[in-house]
């Protein structure tokens, strides 16, 4: 009988995990099918690579993954397992537009939960079924039939709470203001909600605080995925952690009008999916709660955060502010006080304030992992083998230099420049996404955004306060891009037009 003291299990223990790291090291560097891809050792070795730059320095790891591609070229090993692309004219192979080539997502990158809800979906053919049965709910013509309805009295409910800021020279901070129109509206049309809501929750003013640090800790749950165990405890721990209460209190609040919403007067996406051919899983009270929740989170911090960074170039250009109130002015008096989502797309200076204000702010800054599981995909003499996670990046090719002279720079009369030289830079503008995934609330963002901008340009005057370009930036990665640390946002002093001026308010 072998007499084991306890250090000699230890000596044993950790001479197998020696053997065992060694054989891994030699496996991802020598033997494994990216093993001949360009880029850093360590990154081929470990996670903890991209550990360091996303969990330790707060979301940098896109902007090393930029610097890897100076010096590697456009095609990267990122992580064991992963390569990433840098070639704004390969978006369409990597995510194509129809059903018939299978896009999977790469389990491992998503730090919801796989197949919680539609953006977490891994495989491609339970996405193409739900995204089937929420799609009409969320078509062009769906959202233009809510437009009078809920998104202009949204709005005009939210400006009405600004005129307040108005009579006591109070500045605005305009994220929180633009995140309660589109929660409103998103409310509405997924739930049924009453109108309104955001303005019965006395926490949601708190709204621009705690979003980035809450979306920042997608990393770590992705690296530490035993972090999810924590949400099995009771929330009243989390009460006393503002961040996590605010959260809570969201999803709280989510959940309570889910529980109605089959009931609900309004008709609303979570009762029409609820009644539909989905199987019975699919259809689940707390399954379409957790899938409406989903929604609300992607589509408020994203549209918010864009609509504010396009107020604040305008507030920073006024000669370009003062070219599209005339414009809309003028449109306001052809279309005597009419004006419509689909009138204000086809008033091209609008238009291309919009574009340049996505691609300026570029919010979308995590990168869109994909996997070919049945098809051998090259990039030019490269072969990627199938099942291999291949990203790329939004917010590197809205910057990049040689698309977009100074790129950095607020232009929106570069798109008309490029049109009238016989090209066209649209197929490098991806806000949204590109191919069969590509964001369903696509509609509904377009539509608050280009209604609050007209609105916000028509009403009032606009002094920026305490506010600087750093202030709209994106400088970290937090799945969507976050601005500098102890940023307070766009924050604005408005005054009203003078009455002279005004034609009417958009409606």
């Amino acid at each position: 009988m072998i007499d084991l003291t306890l250090f000699d299990v230890v000596k044993v223990t950790a001479g197998l995990c020696g053997v065992y790291i060694i054989v891994l090291f030699g496996w991802r560097l020598y033997f494994h099918p990216l093993a001949r891809f360009p880029g850093p050792k360590l990154a081929a070795l470990t996670l903890w690579y991209e550990t360091y730059f996303d969990v330790f320095l707060g979301g940098q790891y896109f902007k090393e993954i930029d610097r890897l591609h100076t010096l590697y070229g456009p095609i990267v090993r990122i992580s064991p397992n992963e390569l990433h692309i840098k070639d704004p004219d390969w978006f369409t192979e990597l995510y194509p537009a129809g059903n018939n080539r299978r896009r999977d997502k790469y389990a491992w990158f998503l730090s919801e939960g796989t197949d919680a809800t539609s953006s977490a979906t891994v495989h491609h053919h339970l996405h193409r079924q739900r995204r089937a049965t929420y799609a009409p709910s969320f078509s062009k013509q769906a959202i233009v039939g809510h437009e009078q309805a809920l998104i202009a009295p949204a709005i005009e409910g939210i400006c009405e709470t600004l005129d307040q800021y108005v009579s006591q020279r109070k500045p605005v901070v305009l994220g929180t203001a633009f995140a309660s129109i589109t929660i409103d509206v998103v409310l509405q049309i997924w739930y049924g909600a009453p109108a309104g809501q955001p303005q019965r929750w006395p926490w949601f003013p708190k709204w621009n605080n705690p979003l980035p640090t809450l979306l920042g800790a997608s990393h770590a749950l992705r690296h530490f995925p035993q972090l999810f165990n924590l949400l099995a405890l009771p929330s009243s721990w989390f009460k006393n952690i503002p961040d996590v209460s605010f959260l809570l209190n969201l999803q709280e609040a989510s959940n309570s009008l889910a529980a109605s919403a089959i009931q609900a007067k309004k008709p609303n996406v979570l009762r029409r999916v609820h009644s539909s051919a989905l199987p019975t899983m699919e259809r689940s009270p707390e399954r379409l709660a957790a899938e409406g929740f989903s929604f609300v989170m992607a589509a408020v911090e994203s549209t918010a955060q864009t609509v504010a960074s396009i107020m604040y170039h305008l507030a920073d250009n006024p000669p370009i502010l003062r070219e599209l109130r005339g414009q809309l002015d003028r449109m306001m008096e052809e279309c005597r006080g009419e004006l419509a989502w689909n009138d204000l797309e086809q008033l091209r200076y609008l238009r291309h304030i919009v574009m340049e204000g996505m691609r300026v702010t570029a919010s979308v800054t995590g990168r869109l992992a994909r996997v070919a599981p049945d098809e051998t995909l090259t990039y030019g003499t490269w072969v990627i083998p199938p099942g291999t996670p291949v990203s790329m990046d939004h917010h590197f090719t809205h910057l990049n230099a040689s698309i977009f002279e100074d790129p950095t720079r607020f232009d929106p009369l570069r798109w008309q420049k490029a049109t009238d030289e016989g090209s066209s830079l649209d197929r490098y503008l991806i806000p949204f996404g590109r191919g069969s995934r590509m964001c369903i609330g696509i509609n509904v963002a377009k539509a608050v955004i280009y209604r609050t901008i007209a609105e916000m340009v028509l009403r009032y005057d606009m002094e920026l306060y305490e506010t600087t370009r750093e202030d709209v930036d994106i400088v970290r990665d937090n799945l969507m891009g976050a601005t500098k640390a102890g940023s307070q946002g766009v924050r604005m002093i408005l005054s009203k037009r003078e009455e002279k001026e005004i034609v009417n308010p958009v409606h």
